[in-house]
C-alpha cells in the first residue's frame, strides 16, 4: 500500500470554520467544489472548496452526515462532484473533545 507523505495532508489552517469567515449562527454559504474528497492523518473526510461570497478556498471538514447526505444527493464517486455546489448553514454542534457546543457547519442542500 502506498504510503501518503505528511506533507500532502490537510493542516488544520485550512478547513474552512465558521469563527474564520467571521460568521455567526444562522449564517449560510455556498460552496463550490473544487477537488475530490480528501483523507486526512486520522482518517478525516474533507473536500476541498470555494466559499461564495468570500472567494476564499479551503477544505470543508466532512463528518458522517455531510458525507451521507453528498452520497445520495451525488453519488459515491467523488470525482464527479467537482463543480457541483452546496449550501451550509452555521449552527451549534457538540464537540466532544471540547466538552462543549461550537460553532460547525450543517449542509442544508445543492445549489445551482
Amino acid at each position: 500500500m502506498p504510503i501518503i507523505p505528511k506533507e500532502a495532508m490537510p493542516k488544520a489552517s485550512q478547513f474552512l470554520k465558521p469563527t474564520k469567515l467571521n460568521l455567526k449562527v444562522g449564517d449560510t454559504r455556498v460552496f463550490e467544489i473544487t477537488g475530490p474528497h480528501q483523507i486526512g492523518q486520522q482518517g478525516l473526510l474533507s473536500l476541498p472548496v470555494k466559499v461564495s461570497p468570500e472567494g476564499i478556498e479551503g477544505l470543508f471538514p466532512l463528518n458522517r452526515t455531510h458525507t451521507a447526505l453528498l452520497v445520495s444527493l451525488l453519488g459515491e464517486d467523488s470525482d464527479t462532484w467537482i463543480g457541483k455546489k452546496f449550501e451550509a448553514m452555521v449552527v451549534y454542534q457538540n464537540n466532544p473533545k471540547l466538552g462543549r457546543p461550537t460553532m460547525s457547519w450543517s449542509i442544508t442542500g445543492l445549489k445551482e
